[in-house]
């Protein structure tokens, strides 16, 4: 029984196949068949190359304005109108929870 290997392609062949899955329109699946590839290097060399050809954007961060009110509580006014209303201050811990969870990308 012989063994058998399949010839390893290069970083420019994967380029160009997987430039040529995304001009023809075919879904992974059926280009990966048409082309006797398997899926999951297909998706790998796809993944490696959108990390490497695409550098990171940059953070942008959203305003939170703090607004206190009157001595009995605060108030903390989020992007889209919504109003948070604290009696008394507002815990400095949720405000950097939520703060981090307003982060846009």
């Amino acid at each position: 029984m012989k063994n058998r290997t399949k010839a390893r392609r290069g970083r420019e062949s994967w380029e160009a196949l997987i430039k040529e899955q995304h001009e023809s329109g075919l879904s992974v699946a059926h280009f990966c068949r048409d082309k006797g590839l398997e899926q999951v290097t297909f998706y790998a060399w796809r993944k490696r190359f959108s990390v490497t050809d695409n550098p990171p954007q940059a953070v942008v961060f959203t305003p939170i304005t703090v607004k206190s009110a009157a001595m009995a509580g605060s108030e903390v006014l989020l992007p889209g109108g919504l109003v948070l209303r604290f009696s008394g201050l507002a815990p400095v811990d949720y405000l950097r929870q939520l703060s981090a969870a307003y982060v846009v990308v």
